[in-house]
């Protein structure tokens, strides 16, 4: 025995190390070897512990440690009531020491000799930790020696440790405020104590700052979350995932369809996908028995069924379980169901109903051949700008709502001949709705020439750009570029590209106005291939700016983005080398982030690959060179 107590304190005092881990790494190599050897022995064990004197701080931390492993727990007693913080909250850490050894300490030598000695934080600590283990008729005795030393205030949050019976005592004579989280722990001893802390306390106003203990009942108790939804309506604090609500409809799909409001917190349009075709029985069940004389979509399930099925679901609920007819309800005919129903006829009948009452603003829903005469008629009538300019919209939508581009060129050729000299208001009502409602690379050429009328009409009513007068004076309309929008100016481009006219003049006149480029993949690959190379091989003719160099650098990264299959190097283009190197080299770099996303983005293909490998080298070179 005496040789492995003398070897245990002569090499505990000649611990080797360089570094605090090697020497702490040693000491538990140490004890380790130690430990078999005396671990039944307890007289070798109390030589050791009673002879272990450390001589710096690190030691005595060896020696906690030491304690800790061997569970001394008389020594580790004296060493909280020191009240060390380091040494403390070692052996706070240690579950067995509460289970064991403060279990067994009154209550009163606990609260008035142990505690007194620790700091707050500390003190709070232990108490915490004392809560969830000791036994609670134990922990009722320290509870109360709490509540007489530091009053309700400090001793409050170790309710949790109490018993049941205590706890409703303690809720009755002091309402204290718990959380999520200790209500929870509540829940462990006695389910019935959540409803007693609410009704006791008179927290229920204040139950929506308890969303994670609703959603803990929720999942784990569903009698008392159903007793505590009809007492305080919290079923607004429950809102289901949509994973969640495919596992939940698994274990209550039939309660679910035959009562979908008893579960108004589920994520509906999960339950409509996992149920299938069982969602029209679920839709009717939440229906009211008697026609509500309103919007079916205003019922809660409707606007959550898959929007391609609305317009039958509609009909199905007036033909079958109303029985009923739509059109004899012109009150709860909206706009919103009419964008619903697929067919024209079908549609053009409905909102008669509606323009018959005198709604003008459902004109544009009937067929194309009734529509458009109609509004023409009105428009001729309207002196008010603001109207006629509503009517020229209304014509330019029923176009699109009935999908007729022939319509549309009818309608342009129109408002050229009639409305050229309109108000300013009426032709931007024009023009801004074709570009809202139909795509510009859809038109043809007679409808590009009507358009390019109408722009020049418009420029030289409106636009007070001397140049512009000019051009359109002398040079045909065909070669001019009047687009009064990007969309417009670039779907022209492609136009007159896709007919092999030349665009070069146009693309630089384009730069003077725009600095957008066209979104590669929306146009003619083609067209905004030779668009970004027009650009690059004409710095000097369009910008000279290191700006529009950046800009050109971020298009080729862009570019290749796009199209894999045909990339383009940026070391084809020295000027935009040159920009790309002052770029790195400059303190500015972080302004310029799509240079850094280039090397990410290894965009600089065909004559040098950069990887993340190398990309620091490369900078590195760059910056020394």
């Amino acid at each position: 025995m005496a040789t492995v107590v003398e070897h245990f304190l002569n090499t505990f005092q000649t611990i080797e190390g360089t570094t605090i881990a090697v020497r702490q790494k040693n000491f538990f190599k140490l004890l380790h070897e130690i430990a078999p050897l005396v671990k039944d022995n307890v007289e070798a064990l109390d030589a050791i512990t009673s002879n272990l004197n450390p001589r710096t701080y690190l030691e005595s931390i060896f020696r906690v440690n030491f304690l800790i492993y061997f569970r001394k727990s008389q020594e580790l007693l004296i060493l909280l009531k020191e009240g060390n913080y380091v040494f403390v909250s070692k052996i706070a850490k240690q579950d067995w020491f509460f289970k064991e050894v403060l279990i067994d300490v009154p209550a009163d030598q606990l609260v008035n000799e142990i505690l007194p000695c620790m700091s707050f934080s500390v003190r709070m600590k232990i108490l915490r930790k004392l809560s969830r283990f000791s036994q609670s008729e134990k922990f009722d005795e320290i509870f109360d020696a709490l509540v007489t030393r530091y009053g309700i205030y400090l001793a409050s949050p170790f309710i949790i440790g109490c018993s049941p019976e205590k706890i409703r005592q303690i809720l009755l004579d002091y309402p204290a405020k718990l959380t999520s989280k200790q209500l929870k722990i509540l829940y462990s001893k006695d389910p019935q104590l959540i409803d007693f802390y609410f009704t006791a306390t008179n927290t229920s106003s204040h139950i929506y700052g308890y969303t994670n203990l609703i959603k803990f009942l929720y999942f784990n108790d569903h009698a008392l979350f159903d007793i505590l939804k009809n007492k305080y309506n919290i079923s607004m604090l429950i809102r289901l995932g949509r994973r969640a609500t495919k596992k939940f409809v698994m274990l209550k799909k039939d309660e679910i369809i035959k009562n979908p409001y008893k579960f108004d917190y589920i994520n509906i349009k999960a339950v409509f996908r996992k149920i299938g075709r069982d969602s029209v029985q679920l839709f009717r069940n939440a229906l009211p028995e008697q026609f509500p004389g309103c919007l079916i979509d205003s019922i809660w399930p409707f606007n959550s069924f898959p929007e391609k099925y609305h317009y039958s679901l509609f009909i199905k609920i007036f033909q079958d379980h109303y029985k009923i007819r739509l059109v004899d309800y012109p009150n709860i005919i909206s706009e919103k169901l009419l964008k619903l129903i697929p067919d024209n006829v079908e549609r053009s009948a409905l909102a008669k109903v509606l323009v018959d009452t005198g709604h003008d603003e459902y004109l544009k829903y009937l067929l194309i051949e009734d529509s458009v005469p109609l509004i023409k008629e009105i428009i001729n009538v309207t002196s008010d700008i603001e109207e006629r300019g509503k009517l020229i919209k209304y014509l330019i939508e029923t176009c699109h709502i009935n999908n007729s581009i022939d319509a549309l060129l009818e309608v342009m050729k129109y408002f050229c001949f009639r409305h050229k000299n309109d108000d300013l208001d009426v032709h931007l009502q024009f023009i801004n709705n074709i570009e809202r409602h139909f795509d510009f690379r859809k038109f043809t050429e007679e409808m590009w020439a009507t358009l390019n009328e109408f722009l020049a009409i418009h420029m030289l009513k409106f636009d007070e750009c001397q140049s512009t007068y000019e051009k359109i004076q002398t040079m045909p309309l065909a070669s001019i570029n009047l687009g009064i929008s990007v969309s417009q100016r670039l779907s022209y481009l492609e136009f007159l590209f896709k007919k092999n006219m030349a665009i070069d003049e146009l693309i630089k006149e384009y730069f003077t106005t725009y600095l957008e480029f066209p979104k590669y993949r929306d146009y003619d690959k083609d067209f905004e291939k030779y668009f970004l190379l027009f650009c690059i091989n004409n710095i000097h003719e369009t910008d000279r700016s290191e700006n529009f160099k950046y800009l050109l650098i971020c298009e080729i990264n862009r570019w290749n983005s796009a199209y894999k299959e045909d990339q383009l190097s940026l070391y084809d283009f020295p000027i935009l080398v040159h920009t790309f190197n002052s770029i790195i080299r400059s303190k500015q770099m972080k302004q310029y982030p799509c240079v850094f996303d280039a090397f990410r983005m290894k965009i600089f293909t065909q004559k040098k690959i950069f990887t993340e490998m190398n990309i620091c080298k490369f900078i590195g070179r760059v910056m020394k060179s």
